[in-house]
C-alpha cells in the first residue's frame, strides 16, 4: 500500500512544489527512490496555470515525458530524413522489404458461359446448383441459429423455386453442429472445383517462383589459419583427455573425467581467446558453409605433405567428423554431405537422391536440405558447448533406465512427464521411440 499522502486536488504546479516542501518536513519516515521519484512526478505534472490542458499536448510543447503506470503514447517520430538518420539506435537494416498483397483469385460465371465449351459449361451448370443449394442450407441454419445477421442474397434466392426453399430449410432444420461444419467444408472443395474446369477455357498465368532456400553467403570469405581459435570449445587434440571431450560416439559425461580433468575443462571453458574476430565457430552454420566448401582443398593439402595426427589441420578435420557424428544425420543429409563435398551440383545430386531413395526433390529444394544439415551439425556443436559446462554438476544429469547413458536433462533428449518427480520419463527419448516400435518390449 502506498504510504504517501499526497494532496491531489491540487493542480497547479507552485501549489504541489509548495505543498512537498512542506510535506517533507512532517514524515517520521525516510522515502524511498520510488517515493521520491513519485514525488518528482507529482510536482512535474502539475499545470503552470488555470487555464492549461492535459495530456500529451503539453509534454509535447514543453520537452519533457513522464512515463506513467498506463505507458501513455506519445509521437516522437523523427519529421525528415535527417531527423531519422539522427535517431539513437537507427539502423538502415531496421527497414523489411514490402508486403505484396496477393491478388485473391474470382471465379467469373458470366465468362465461363461465353468461353467455356458446351460439355464443360454442362458440368459448370451442375456444379453451381450443388454450390448455391448448400450455401442456402448453410445460410438458413445461420439464420436459425443466429450466426448471421445480414439476409441472403435475393439473387441467389430466385435460383431456385418455393418447394426448392422449404426442403433446404428442412435440411438446415435437421443440422447438428458438427454437420454443419462439415458441410462449410464441403462448400469451399466444391467452390474449388470451379477453378479445374476454368483452366480448360482460360490461360492462367502463374508467377515464377521464387526460391525461397536459405544460402549461406558470409560477406567476406573465412580463411582458415593455424593459430585462429576454434569455437564453440575447441579442436580434437591427440591425447587421451580431448578423446574423452569429443568422443564420436556420444556425448561426454560426468563420470568420463576425474577432477584433475575437469580442472583442466575449467580453464579451457572460462579462459577467453585472445581474440574472436577471425574465429572460425563449429555452431555458425556460415562458417560451415565455407569449410566444407574448402573441404576437398585440406584433403589434399593432408595428403601432399602427408600431415599426421600430430598436425593441427588433422586435428581440425576430427573435430569436424566428431560433430558429424554427434549431429546423428540420417541416411539422406550424410550423403547429402558427401555429395555437396565432391562438387556435385543440385541436379546431379537430384538424379542421385532419386536413384537411391526412390524419391523426387526439386533442385532448388536440394540447396534447402543442405542447409537443414550444416544446421543439425552447429546445433550438436553448441549443445556439445552446453553438454561440457554442465559436467561440473552431475545432478543435472540423468541415467536412462535402458540405455544406461547419462544425458543432461533437457526436453532434447528426454520425453516430458509431468507425473515423474523430475518431470522427465526414466527412457531417455531414442529408448522411449524403441519402446514404442516393439509395443512395449525393451
Amino acid at each position: 500500500m502506498n504510504r504517501l499522502q499526497l494532496d491531489w486536488n491540487l493542480v497547479l504546479r507552485t501549489e504541489r512544489k509548495a505543498f512537498v516542501d512542506d510535506y517533507l518536513t512532517k514524515i517520521t519516515f525516510t522515502p524511498t527512490e520510488d517515493e521520491l521519484s513519485t514525488m518528482a512526478n507529482y510536482i512535474l505534472w502539475g499545470k503552470e496555470t488555470g487555464a492549461e490542458k492535459d495530456g500529451n499536448s503539453r509534454i509535447k510543447n514543453e520537452g519533457l515525458y513522464i512515463e506513467t503506470r498506463s505507458k501513455d503514447w506519445t509521437d516522437e517520430r523523427a519529421v525528415s530524413l535527417e531527423g531519422l538518420l539522427e535517431t539513437p539506435g537507427f539502423s538502415e537494416n531496421d527497414f523489411a522489404r514490402p508486403t505484396y498483397k496477393k491478388t485473391k483469385p474470382t471465379f467469373s460465371r458470366e465468362e465461363a458461359r461465353n468461353l467455356a465449351s458446351p460439355e464443360i459449361l454442362s458440368a459448370l451448370e451442375e456444379l453451381w446448383r450443388q454450390i448455391d443449394s448448400t450455401e442456402l442450407v448453410l445460410s438458413f441454419y445461420e439464420l436459425s441459429h443466429e450466426k448471421r445477421k445480414t439476409p441472403i442474397r435475393q439473387e441467389l434466392l430466385t435460383r431456385f423455386s418455393d418447394a426448392d426453399l422449404t426442403t433446404f430449410r428442412n435440411r438446415a432444420a435437421a443440422l447438428t453442429p458438427y454437420k454443419y461444419l462439415k458441410l462449410k467444408h464441403q462448400l469451399v472443395e466444391l467452390r474449388t472445383q470451379q477453378y479445374t474446369y476454368q483452366d480448360s477455357y482460360k490461360q492462367t498465368i502463374f508467377s515464377r517462383p521464387s526460391n525461397n532456400a536459405i544460402f549461406y553467403k558470409p560477406d567476406e570469405p573465412i580463411e582458415f589459419e593455424a593459430d585462429i581459435p576454434v569455437l564453440p570449445l575447441s579442436i580434437r587434440y591427440n591425447s587421451p583427455f580431448y578423446k574423452k571431450l569429443f568422443n564420436e560416439e556420444r556425448f561426454p559425461e560426468p563420470q568420463d573425467f576425474s577432477e584433475e580433468e575437469l580442472e583442466k575443462l575449467s580453464s579451457i571453458l572460462w579462459t577467453p581467446a585472445p581474440s574472436t574476430l577471425d574465429a572460425f565457430d563449429f555452431s555458425n552454420p556460415k562458417h560451415l558453409y565455407e569449410f566444407y566448401k574448402l573441404y576437398p582443398t585440406f584433403i589434399e593439402k593432408i595428403e601432399e605433405e602427408e600431415l599426421d595426427n600430430t598436425s593441427t589441420l588433422v586435428q581440425f578435420m576430427n573435430t569436424a567428423r566428431v560433430y558429424e557424428n554427434l549431429a546423428q544425420l540420417e541416411p539422406l543429409h550424410k550423403d547429402l554431405l558427401d555429395w555437396k563435398i565432391q562438387k556435385k551440383s543440385n541436379a546431379e545430386i537430384q538424379q542421385l537422391i532419386k536413384e537411391k531413395y526412390n524419391h523426387l526433390y526439386q533442385t532448388n529444394y536440394i540447396s534447402t536440405l543442405y542447409c537443414k544439415t550444416l544446421d543439425n551439425i552447429a546445433e550438436a556443436a553448441a549443445f556439445h558447448r552446453t553438454v561440457c559446462e554442465a559436467l561440473f554438476f552431475p545432478e543435472n544429469f540423468k541415467k536412462c533406465k535402458d540405455c544406461g547413458r547419462s544425458l543432461l536433462l533437457t526436453s532434447r533428449d528426454w520425453v516430458k512427464r509431468q507425473r515423474s518427480r523430475d518431470g522427465f520419463s526414466p527412457r531417455c527419448k531414442h529408448c522411449e521411440k524403441l519402446k514404442r516400435n516393439n509395443k512395449g518390449g525393451k
